[in-house]
């Protein structure tokens, strides 16, 4: 049992409650977000055939040449990523927030952490893992680049996620005696260490995206340049605009997460966490998906099923 200073009491309570109403905003975001979208994930779901691509997945090796068409890598996506990424995620993430807030032990409180944890760090990586695949398919799944970016996630998918139980872990959870009658279960441990841990923990995967981000790049304008005028080059758009959304969204998630841990405004922290909190990049995770999807139909409706000559043949695992 922990006992707060008394002077923070208010501070305390009030930033419980903010946190609560910035959390309802966000999931509101969410809901609409999820109501705009529904028609083009349904036909997306009905269209996929389940476990067709747990070969391709199995053996590293094999290569699918699409001829500039995003119609199998679309459905070897849905098959592993759509529900995990674009429903399962989020509601276990909802789910951990309302038990948490709804805690009345500390091991309601823990588990509800770890449930948490786990929900941020598998939306993060599942869309990494998109962002590599569109990247080594431009590149046309060559043997070194893909051993290499490989790597490379494995890296930091296990450095991100032994910091983040680092933080957890050092944060302790247990009982905040308020008053009488009134105790909160949260993180009662010493919090200097934390910015300083998150600030850690994102370097890698922002370094990691830029290296994407500047092989996707470098590979566009070259296709740009020796496909002058293809129909092809809108999937070419589709995959260097996401990405530079996706960019742009991680930065401010993750400066968000770390001005949270490091401003002493109980007001503004609550805010800036909930714009640094994870749940913002599901938006962006379904829509990954989806653009996708939507690009592989038009080119088996011809409008990018073509052969490219002057460029190699794109080539998704």
């Amino acid at each position: 049992m922990f006992a707060p200073n008394p002077d923070s009491v208010a501070d305390l309570l009030s930033s419980k409650y903010i946190s609560q109403y910035c959390q309802i905003a966000l999931l509101t975001v969410l809901t609409y977000d999820i109501s705009i979208t529904m028609e083009a994930e349904l036909r997306l779901l009905v269209s996929i055939k389940p476990f067709v691509g747990i070969p391709n997945f199995l053996s590293p090796m094999t290569k699918i040449s699409l001829q500039g068409s995003f119609s199998k890598w679309s459905e070897l996506l849905a098959d592993w990523a759509t529900f995990i990424l674009i429903e399962y995620v989020l509601l276990i993430r909802v789910l951990a927030l309302y038990s948490r807030a709804k805690a009345l032990s500390v091991n309601q409180t823990i588990c509800s952490k770890w449930s948490e944890l786990l929900a941020d760090w598998a939306t993060f990586i599942l869309i990494e893992y998109v962002l590599l695949m569109r990247v080594l398919a431009l590149y046309s799944r060559g043997k070194t680049t893909t051993l290499c970016l490989r790597a490379l996630f494995a890296l930091e998918a296990t450095y991100t996620l032994a910091l983040l139980v680092y933080v957890v872990v050092y944060e302790k959870v247990g009982v905040l005696h308020i008053s009488d009658g009134l105790s909160l279960c949260g993180g009662v441990g010493d919090i200097k260490v934390i910015p300083k841990t998150y600030a850690a923990a994102w370097v890698p995967p922002m370094m990691y995206d830029l290296i994407l981000m500047t092989l996707s790049l470098y590979k566009a304008v070259q296709f740009w340049r020796e496909s002058p005028g293809s129909t092809a080059v809108d999937l070419v758009k589709v995959l260097i605009q996401d990405q530079a959304m996706y960019f742009v969204l991680l930065i401010v998630n993750t400066s968000a997460q770390i001005l949270s841990e490091v401003l002493k405004s109980s007001t503004l922290t609550d805010f800036l966490g909930v714009l640094g909190n994870p749940l913002m990049l599901c938006v962006l995770g379904s829509h990954l998906v989806v653009n996708m999807k939507e690009a592989g139909e038009k080119g088996e409706n011809g409008g990018s099923n073509r052969s490219i000559d002057t460029v190699s043949d794109i080539q998704f695992s």
